[in-house]
């Protein structure tokens, strides 16, 4: 429960779509383009090796992560237990 974009939405009770998440080359280019729009940067959360920037627009938000090889292959291992998904677990672990 510490400070964060999901902190409010918990305590409203309100569930469904939050975020939608980009990959970036550039974070520097890419946060000044989507302010540039009229997202608001809300904060920057720098956990694990990665910084992640949430912007805030008309609605949802929007997480912006900078590109790594580490993420290519986090991102992989989570298609790789989706190719063979049949729908009938509806939590599937991954090994990380």
């Amino acid at each position: 429960d510490s400070p964060s974009p999901y902190l409010a939405n918990k305590r409203a009770g309100l569930w469904g779509l939050h975020h939608v998440q980009f990959t970036t080359q550039d974070m520097n280019a890419s946060v000044e383009l989507a302010k540039s729009a009229g997202l608001e940067l809300a904060c920057t959360i720098s956990q694990g090796g990665g910084v992640y920037n949430y912007l805030r627009g008309h609605g949802v938000w929007f997480e912006m992560i900078q590109a790594s090889e580490e993420l290519e292959m986090f991102f992989g291992m989570i298609k790789s237990a989706c190719d063979d998904w049949d729908g009938k677990e509806l939590i599937r672990d991954i090994a990380l």
